[in-house]
């Protein structure tokens, strides 16, 4: 995507557009289940995917309160 770039702080890549972040890898934080990418969105998206398929989509801790959707990724056998 034009202007993106990638930042690795805390040792895990972040994506941003004039620096400012809309994806993130979960890569088991905190013990999570699944690998995930958190992506930046509005509460109304956030709402109608996580209510939609909440096997695939859920709010995350910490950046759900603004707003973002979390998608769980299949995980390759």
């Amino acid at each position: 995507l034009p202007e993106t770039t990638e930042k690795e702080p805390g040792g895990e890549a972040t994506w941003r557009v004039r620096g400012k972040m809309f994806a993130m890898p979960d890569d088991h934080h905190h013990g999570a289940p699944a690998f995930a990418v958190w992506l930046k969105s509005d509460f109304e998206t956030q709402r109608l995917l996580a209510d939609s398929d909440p096997e695939t989509f859920f709010v995350p801790p910490y950046q759900g309160k603004a707003g973002w959707v979390a998608a769980r990724l299949p995980t390759p056998p």
